[in-house]
């Protein structure tokens, strides 16, 4: 069996130097956004699509674009189990304070990992999350063989990390470049649902 985990296309937006206030608003319209249309794709990544007998995106419009892109078709099922984990703000940070997204989306993640989630989903909540997503890929992988998955860096590395735990091959880190790729696989003999890597409640 073979899971690849896809990070969707670079974002239409800018990426200038901007203050929290300034990213809050451009994270806002970045949710919305779709991407930048490309024409090439890197070559793992197209023969992951093109061997998948089975696709998947988030709900997000840019995963949702991606997908469309990568398979020039819509018809993949969508689901927003397999959404970014939220980012906190950081609150009362000075204006005079300037970083490119890249950057405000560091400190925010440091923040989150922290324990800073008001309002918004935590991070046992996000790996609890993302046990479940496994499952559901896990499940996707035994009926079809090969499963690519249009999604998002950090929450796919959240994937990978318990795919990793649950026995399957592949990468220690996954591919964070946009359009990057990162394929996991399974090929021990499968004796019941532990075997397959399923959680068991």
């Amino acid at each position: 069996m073979q899971i690849s985990l896809i990070r969707h296309g670079r974002s239409n937006l800018h990426s200038d130097f901007m203050n929290m206030k300034q990213f809050q608003e451009w994270l806002e319209h970045y949710d919305r956004e779709g991407i930048a249309e490309e024409t090439e794709f890197p070559k793992d990544t197209v023969r992951a699509i093109q061997t998948a007998k089975f696709v998947i995106s988030s709900t997000s419009a840019r995963a949702i674009q991606s997908a469309a892109l990568l398979t020039n078709s819509l018809s993949f099922v969508q689901n927003p189990i397999f959404c970014d984990a939220a980012l906190p703000s950081v609150l009362g940070a000075p204006e005079w304070i300037k970083l490119k997204p890249h950057g405000w989306m560091f400190v925010n993640r440091m923040l989150w990992l922290a324990g800073h989630s008001k309002e918004i989903e935590s991070y046992e909540q996000a790996r609890f999350r993302a046990r479940q997503a496994v499952d559901l890929l896990i499940g996707y992988a035994h009926c079809y063989q090969k499963v690519a998955l249009v999604g998002h860096g950090y929450f796919n590395s959240m994937i990978a990390k318990e795919l990793k735990q649950r026995g399957w091959a592949g990468p220690v880190f996954i591919s964070h470049e946009h359009w990057g790729c990162t394929t996991y696989t399974y090929r021990r003999v499968l004796e019941g649902i532990q075997n397959m890597g399923f959680t068991v409640s």
